[in-house]
């Protein structure tokens, strides 16, 4: 009984003549899927047999069953397969090029088991040059993985894991890397980014907390989830879901609280490097601003300057500055 196979995420990469120019590209193909059948993906080491039908002239297929001059079987992890074909140069112009393929599942060393055909067949068109830019490349995050690393900038520049970009940047002193999932390095230099972190550029930065975010600027740091620094210099943001901004603000993480998330949900920002604006407890919204914070207005009289003029407005700092409190009943200011 023949069994009910299909290939789906058929993809093809660097195709043969694709690109452009008088410098022809490789004629190898990267060819990937997930093979499945009735009972869900295949596993283990499968014969597939490629021929390219249509056009002119008719080439040889390419077998991999481990048999006598031909590649090896292939093998699928959880479905997922990735061959490389190499039918040599030909012409792409002819619209009528498709790829049959042809399976048998499991491997059969004794090579007399029928092949199961894939239908329908796929068309074979020529890539862009996406995949061929110079200064780009992609890599499979793991063996056998549908999910492809993008890696541009310095030759140094790395990324593990699947999913991983880093656009560009880096230099011989200082790489960028995305060390985990689909983590992102817009680009600057010395730039990290974990798991599902996004650097957007800068120096020195790190956005090594599960979903952290640090926008630019320099040394800084968000290293715990969802935490998030816009710029500035010498930020940490250490608590979940926290933020830290301005220059030399900091949220404290797990190891200084002991507990779990850190300071979580707290805001600090220091207007300038101020050692001691550091969060002490979760769910703070701490500002050091030494020139006073201005709410409708932007020429705050005291740390605290909220209204639009002396008449109309609360005034709150150290001395020797006074407080307005307005008495809702009289209408009007008092002194306190």
């Amino acid at each position: 009984m023949q069994r009910a196979l299909s290939l789906a995420l058929a993809v093809f990469l660097g195709v043969p003549g694709a690109a452009a120019g008088p410098t022809p590209t490789s004629s190898t193909w990267t060819y990937q899927g997930q093979l499945e059948d009735t009972g869900g993906p295949v596993i283990g080491q499968v014969d597939m047999r490629f021929t390219l039908i249509g056009g002119s002239p008719q080439l040889p297929p390419i077998v991999f069953d481990g048999q006598s001059g031909n590649h090896p079987p292939v093998t699928a992890a959880d479905g997922l397969l990735r061959v490389d074909l190499d039918f040599g140069s030909f012409d792409l112009a002819d619209s009528a090029r498709s790829l049959k393929i042809e399976v048998r599942s499991p491997h059969d060393p004794t090579d007399t088991a029928s092949y199961t055909t894939l239908l329908p067949y796929t068309p074979v068109r020529a890539a862009p040059l996406a995949l061929t830019l110079r200064g780009l490349r992609t890599e499979l995050g793991e063996p056998n993985s549908p999910v492809w690393n993008v890696i541009g900038g310095y030759q140094e520049n790395v990324v593990t894991g699947v999913g991983g970009v880093v656009a560009g940047g880096g230099n011989q002193v200082k790489a960028n890397a995305v060390t985990g999932d689909y983590g992102v390095v817009g680009g600057g230099q010395g730039n990290a980014a974990g798991f599902h972190g996004t650097v957007g550029g800068g120096i020195d930065n790190l956005a090594g907390g599960p979903w952290g975010t640090v926008a630019g600027g320099a040394n800084n740091q968000a290293t715990s989830y969802g935490a998030a620094v816009p710029g500035g210099a010498f930020n940490i943001a250490g608590g979940a879901w926290s933020f830290a901004g301005g220059y030399g603000a900091r949220v404290r993480g797990p190891a200084e609280t002991g507990t779990s998330f850190g300071d979580e949900g707290s805001f600090v920002w220091s207007g300038l490097d101020s050692s001691s604006m550091v969060s002490t407890g979760p769910g703070q919204f701490l500002i050091d601003a030494p020139g006073g914070v201005g709410i409708g207005t932007n020429t705050p009289a005291a740390l605290l300057h909220v209204g639009q003029g002396d008449e109309s407005s609360l005034h709150v700092g150290m001395a020797p500055h006074i407080a307005l409190r307005r008495d809702l009943a009289a209408d009007r200011f008092r002194l306190q």
